[in-house]
């Protein structure tokens, strides 16, 4: 996949070559500050992010601003971003344009998810392993941790950081799909509701939804 590598080129080495030489150029690409805001705008410091380089890996912010660098034009570079204390969270796609040199990300508290998963005749599955998938970035799946199972009236609950969709599936003796592609940009309150998972020889099965999803404001 060539958008891993900082640099990539088709080479042809002769047979009986004894050495060969090739030259690849490197961009170190562009930069750009990050301006970090809390729910009301304020500047916000100590936010914890992955992305700020082309390797993935989670990075201390100690002020309110932040540089990504080895940035393409048009290229896309995922950042995860989170304020423990605050509980405030942030997926954000960053593409930068010509010209661009800083960019706001406003950190929000997250969307929260509940449901219940029960059997047709009623009865709750209960103590099913839940899973949450986000794909920020297209090219690859990340799952969200630490996993919860469900409850003993088969109800689970998750707090879903806004910026991406996200697949949701609970895992027993087969692999349940609950959501495909809920799409999270606000902070909400999600109600599936009651999802009815029917007997199956299948190792994937989906639920049936008794309703469609109930979305409205968070309290405080």
């Amino acid at each position: 996949m060539p958008s891993l590598f900082h640099s990539l080129k088709a080479i042809d080495v002769p047979a009986d070559a004894s050495e060969f030489s090739v030259e690849l150029a490197v961009d170190p690409g562009k930069s750009i500050t990050l301006n970090f805001t809390d729910d009301k705008g304020a500047p916000l410091s100590g936010v914890m992010i992955n992305g700020l380089k082309s390797e993935s890996r989670m990075e201390q912010v100690e002020g309110t601003t932040a540089t990504a660098s080895g940035l393409g034009i048009g290229d896309l570079r995922p950042l995860m971003i989170r304020h423990e204390e605050r509980q405030l969270f942030r997926m954000q796609r960053l593409e930068p344009t010509e010209g661009q040199t800083e960019l706001t990300v406003q950190l929000l508290p997250p969307a929260i998810v509940t449901g219940r998963l029960i059997r047709s005749s009623g009865k709750p599955l209960t103590g099913l392993q839940m899973q949450v998938t986000h794909k920020i970035d297209p090219n690859m799946t990340h799952s969200l941790s630490p996993g919860q199972q469900t409850g003993a009236d088969g109800s689970f609950e998750w707090k879903l950081p806004v910026g991406t969709a996200y697949t949701i599936s609970a895992v027993g003796e087969k692999a349940i799909t609950v959501a495909r592609n809920l799409d999270v940009q606000e902070p909400m309150q999600i109600d599936l509701g009651d999802l009815i998972v029917e007997e199956s020889t299948e190792n994937w099965v989906d639920v049936k939804p008794k309703r469609e999803p109930i979305k409205s404001p968070l309290t405080n």
